[in-house]
């Protein structure tokens, strides 16, 4: 059956690379979800051809054939799963139901659906998505994404920026030491982040990387999350978790 990959907007070449290769994984689990063989893919794109090249090379020829189009127009009519590209403009998203009047899933292969993209859908579909039309998210990107976070606060905790600068300025003094002397260097205080509280807001896939991070190196953590209703409870992973207007 046709299936629909849309990519929408211009994209730096790395990130289309990266963002071909996690569609063509979710062109599979979405043909898994649906108990289907044989899908036929249809690419709307604005990007160059290398990252096309790469989709298709990732796509198993035998369950999926991959054909690349430059306008909407083309897409076949009885498409019933679309792979939706984080950027795709609303008026691209909300003309979907007219482009592909059989669909039955929408995928988005990134960490969470953005409020753009989930408003777009529900103008588009109403009361059909999440019913005859499934809504699937892939968290490709969510490893990467709490590692960089983890990484950041480890860099702003410990001054690792200016305290690179001072070194390669020849200045070997010891720094973030709990003392004053003349071998120290005062002006340049480092966190101890054990026993500091860390909140995370929202905990989903990749909120809750982060939570799990931040416990491992013995701080308070606690989450913040839109559906959780009543008082404060602590989940699974020793989170404390809030509702947002708790």
């Amino acid at each position: 059956f046709p299936l629909m990959l849309l990519l929408s907007k211009p994209l730096h070449l790395l990130s289309a690379l990266s963002a071909c290769a996690v569609a063509a994984l979710a062109l599979r689990r979405a043909c898994a979800r649906l108990h289907r063989a044989g899908v036929r893919a249809f690419v709307w794109r604005h990007a160059s051809a290398q990252p096309a090249c790469l989709l298709l090379r990732h796509l198993d020829s035998t369950c999926v054939q991959c054909t690349i189009g430059s306008s909407l127009l083309e897409c076949p009519s009885d498409a019933e799963v679309v792979v939706v590209n984080g950027a795709a403009l609303p008026a691209e998203i909300e003309s979907l139901r007219e482009a592909a009047p059989c669909l039955r899933a929408v995928v988005v292969p990134y960490a969470g659906i953005s409020s753009t993209i989930l408003k777009s859908l529900h103008t588009a579909f109403g009361e059909v998505l999440g019913g005859s039309v499934q809504l699937h998210n892939l968290h490709h990107n969510a490893p990467a994404t709490a590692e960089m976070a983890l990484a950041l606060l480890l860099a702003a905790a410990k001054m690792i920026i200016p305290a690179d600068r001072r070194l390669r300025s020849g200045d070997w003094r010891p720094r973030g030491l709990p003392f004053q002397g003349s071998e120290v260097e005062p002006a340049m205080p480092q966190l101890l982040l054990e026993g500091r509280t860390a909140v995370v807001l929202g905990l989903g896939s990749l909120g809750s990387r982060v939570a799990r991070m931040c416990l491992s190196l013995g701080m308070d953590v606690k989450g913040i999350r839109q559906s959780v209703p009543g008082k404060p409870s602590v989940n699974n992973d020793g989170v404390e978790v809030h509702g947002i207007d708790s």
